[in-house]
Formats: C-alpha cells, structure tokens, sequence
C-alpha cells in the first residue's frame, strides 16, 4: 500500500511564509544594491589591473585602467606588450585581476601555469584586443568618447577586459559604477574589430 503525507497538519499560512522569505531577500537585495550605489558615487575615480606573463627576464607584466569621477579614462601597460612574444616569456595560465592597490599573492609559477580549462588563458589575440583597446582610448575615438567622456558601452569593454571589479557586498564592481555615475547619453553601438585592422606591431 502506497504511504500518503497527511497534510492536515500543515501550517495554514504555510505558503504565505515562503513568499514573505522571498520578498525579505529581494528586499536585501535591493537594499543593498542602493547601498553600493551610494558608495559608488561617493568614490573618485575606478579601476583595477590584469595580470598578462612574464617577460623574459621574469618580470610582471599587467594591463590597467583607470575611470575617474569627470568619466575620463586611461588604459596602461608596464611593458610594452611585444616583450611578451619574445622568446622564454610565459603568458598568464588564466585570468587573473585585481583592484589597483591590491597585494598579490600568487607566486610566478601560480600565474603562468596551463589550465585544465583555459578561462581567461592570454593569447597573441588577447593582446592585441587590449592594444585596441589601449588605441581607441588614447585617441579618444568618437564613439568611445563624447565631448572627452567615456561612454557607458566603451568602458564597459574596458572593464569585461582588464578588471570589472567583484560583487562582494564591501568591494565595487563595473555594473554599479554603470547605474551611478552619469555616462553621456551619447552611446552609440560598435564593433571593435571594425574600428581598423588591427595593428602589426604591439
């Protein structure tokens, strides 16, 4: 014979609790989000770095930006980015980013060792995407700038390459810099790829 549960004894707001559960965690939710927003706007400038490899004589090689308050923005580079075609350089194993400031604690061999799953893992390609990127900044290209202001879709391509920030409650991220900060209406779509051919020489 097939066991039933008795229900009768279920608790008759049963449901109505499950749905004051739900709504107290979208109200967190919401709250905190205003509460990062808040720190957004009170904050001057954003921005974080990438770790790319190692040049041959084992020096750090890493990528950064900076966006600060007045929406303009900056992409650096330690090296230039050719030394790390050179023969006994070593590309980073993955993707590995941190705040502008941050004390990093992976040793060399941590940040070039091969991956299993290659998320993230620098290529050639990767380097040239960022010196793309790097071009179109320093020249402020129109529909990455308007009227010397970052738009809101370049940084975005900006932050998706070098560092887009965490979403733990204390730390910022790229996504509530978007919502805070008033990036020019001015946001015209393009493809980074077809801004020109991209360059021979890093």
């Amino acid at each position: 014979m097939m066991n039933t549960i008795d229900t009768k004894f279920a608790p008759r707001h049963a449901h109505d609790i499950d749905n004051d559960i739900v709504i107290r965690a979208a109200h967190m939710k919401k709250k905190l989000e205003r509460k990062k927003i808040n720190m957004a706007k009170s904050l001057n400038s954003f921005g974080g770095k990438r770790f790319l490899g190692l040049t041959p004589k084992g020096k750090r090689v890493f990528a950064s930006y900076v966006i600060n308050d007045d929406l303009t923005l900056s992409i650096s580079f330690t090296h230039k980015l050719s030394v790390l075609l050179e023969e006994g350089a070593k590309f980073a194993g993955r993707r590995y980013t941190w705040p502008l400031n941050a004390k990093i604690m992976e040793t060399d061999e941590q940040l070039t060792r091969k991956q299993k799953i290659k998320s993230g893992e620098v290529t050639v390609k990767t380097l040239h995407w960022l010196q793309r990127l790097k071009n179109l900044a320093d020249g402020k290209y129109s529909k990455a700038f308007y009227k010397n202001k970052v738009t809101k879709s370049f940084f975005t391509k900006v932050a998706m390459a070098i560092f887009t920030g965490t979403n733990q409650e204390n730390d910022m991220d790229h996504w509530t810099i978007r919502k805070a900060w008033a990036f020019p209406e001015h946001n015209p779509y393009f493809n980074i790829e077809q801004t020109y051919k991209y360059p021979d020489e890093l």
